[in-house]
C-alpha cells in the first residue's frame, strides 16, 4: 500500500456513504416518506411514521425510571440514517418500584425500523429495581458498514 491510500479509501468510502444517503432520499420520497428530521442529544425521543432520522453528531440519550430512550410508533415505518464515524447510544432507564426497566431502542411489533449508514448504534436496558422479581430491560446492539446492518433485538424489563 502506498502513502495515502487510505485516505483515499476513506475519501471514496465517504462519497460513496453521502451518495447512497442522498440516493436514498428520493426512494425514501417515492415510497412516502415526507418528513426528515435531524437528531441532536436530548432525553427521550419517539420516532414517527414516514420519517427519515439523520444523526449528524454523536448522540446519547438516557431515559427516565422505567422509560425507552427511543421508541418507534406504533404501526410505523422510521429510517435512522447513521453516517460512518458517528455513534447514537440509547440507554434505557432503570426500573423504580414494581416498574420494569426500560429499553434503549424500543420497536414495536406492528412497526419497523431501517437503519442505514456506517455509524454505530449502542443501545441497551435501564438496571433492575433493588429488591425481589426486579429484572434488567434488553439491549440492542446495530453494527452497520456500507452494505450490510445487523440487528438484535430489545425490549422493556
Amino acid at each position: 500500500m502506498r502513502k495515502g491510500d487510505s485516505f483515499r479509501g476513506r475519501t471514496a468510502l465517504a462519497a460513496g456513504l453521502a451518495a447512497a444517503f442522498f440516493s436514498l432520499v428520493p426512494l425514501a420520497s417515492q415510497a412516502g416518506f415526507t418528513k426528515t428530521e435531524t437528531v441532536g442529544a436530548g432525553g427521550r425521543k419517539t420516532l414517527y411514521d414516514k420519517t427519515i432520522y439523520i444523526i449528524e453528531d454523536d448522540v446519547a440519550a438516557n431515559a427516565g425510571s422505567g422509560l425507552s430512550a427511543y421508541r418507534v410508533s406504533e404501526n410505523a415505518t422510521a429510517v435512522v440514517y447513521l453516517p460512518a464515524g458517528k455513534t447514537l447510544t440509547l440507554k434505557g432507564g432503570g426500573a423504580s418500584g414494581t416498574s420494569g426497566a426500560g429499553s434503549g431502542l424500543e420497536v414495536p411489533s406492528s412497526s419497523t425500523l431501517v437503519v442505514v449508514g456506517a455509524g454505530t448504534l449502542n443501545a441497551t436496558g435501564g438496571n433492575a429495581a433493588s429488591g425481589g422479581g426486579g429484572e434488567s430491560g434488553q439491549g440492542a446492539d446495530v453494527d452497520c458498514d456500507e452494505d450490510h446492518g445487523r440487528a438484535g433485538y430489545g425490549g422493556a424489563g
